[in-house]
């Protein structure tokens, strides 16, 4: 039976005055959290939401790689599709061994998992800063690999502020329960499908890991 990864997505603990905060903040606009999310993972999801949505507004638009919609791909796809063709742009070549890096460490731990990949790294801008990433409900392949040991290195791994400074990601954790994956889906499909003027539809991809 799969087991899901919950509670591991920060180094540091998620205390009750940043719970409050967040509950507070969820309350007055999209509705309450989860009810069951013991550590307040989605409300602090929707407020990092939020801050993302500030920051997307204020961006230029650069030419999208991928038609609209979601597309199933392949890391070597991506690498076809966002590096080759840009052989002047070393960034780009960078980001993707850190990506590389990551994926091959996440397998490695025996975490399975699905990754929606978007941002400047699947447009034409020169030099993108990091590859914007959400994992959805990772989860033990085997539970024998269910360790501290493990658990310490997936929770480096997941945290947002560590994925961004070693592998170059700017990496987003999603454990929504059954009833809440319509809604978080439908969620990023409205960042991701769309580009910064929030009119021009585009494409983003779909990565088994």
């Amino acid at each position: 039976m799969d087991k899901k990864i919950e509670g591991q997505t920060r180094l540091k603990p998620v205390t009750q005055s940043h719970r409050t905060k967040a509950l507070a903040m969820s309350a007055t606009s999209a509705g309450p959290p989860d009810s069951t999310d013991k550590i307040g993972l989605s409300a602090l999801s929707w407020c990092c939401g939020m801050k993302r949505k500030r920051r997307m507004a204020t961006k230029p638009d650069y030419p999208p790689l991928l038609a609209p919609g979601l597309h199933k791909l392949t890391l070597e796809d991506i690498y076809d599709l966002a590096v080759l063709p840009f052989s002047g742009d070393a960034q780009r070549a960078v980001l993707f061994q850190k990506f590389r890096l990551w994926e091959c460490e996440v397998r490695a731990l025996g975490i399975k998992g699905t990754l929606w990949v978007d941002g400047s790294f699947l447009t034409r801008k020169p030099s993108p800063e990091d590859v914007d990433c959400v994992i959805w409900r990772p989860h033990w392949i085997d539970l024998a690999n269910d360790t501290p040991t493990n658990r310490a290195a997936l929770s480096r791994l997941f945290d947002h502020s560590s994925a961004k400074t070693l592998y170059g990601l700017d990496l987003y954790l999603e454990t929504p329960t059954v009833d809440q994956l319509v809604h978080r889906e439908a969620y990023w499909k409205g960042f991701f499908g769309y580009c910064h003027d929030r009119t021009t539809a585009k494409g983003f991809a779909e990565v088994n890991v």
